[in-house]
């Protein structure tokens, strides 16, 4: 297998994944040493963008839990991003074509803007 020398992520919170937490350990085992990782902020104050007088976390999470299906226990899938050709929300719509075609009640959600 192909092993990286780092893992880049845009949060320290990314580095929790358990993909990165698996890759750790198989590095870890083959090379007999810790995988290096760093973070690089992608430099957006998230903030900024956050209006907390209009913002109701309940009702959206049962507004996206219904649109969803999560009284039915459905899959969902989800890309959040800008809508532009190097986010390649393409590649979503490939993979999301080829799981409907294994699993026709999974849900697929794209939060974004466009340019």
């Amino acid at each position: 297998a192909v092993l990286p020398d780092a893992v880049v992520a845009p949060s320290a919170f990314a580095l929790q994944h358990l993909s990165v937490k698996q890759l750790e350990k198989e590095v870890l085992r083959v090379r007999g040493r810790a995988l290096a990782s760093a973070v690089i902020s992608p430099g957006v104050d998230v903030n900024q963008f956050f209006n907390r007088d209009r913002y109701r976390e309940e009702e959206h999470l049962q507004q996206l839990g219904d649109l969803l299906g999560a009284r039915r226990r459905l899959q969902a899938v989800g890309f959040v991003g800008r809508l532009a050709p190097e986010k390649n929300p393409g590649l979503f719509l490939q993979a999301a074509y080829e799981v409907l075609r294994r699993r026709p009640l999974t849900r697929f959600v794209v939060v974004g803007d466009g340019e």
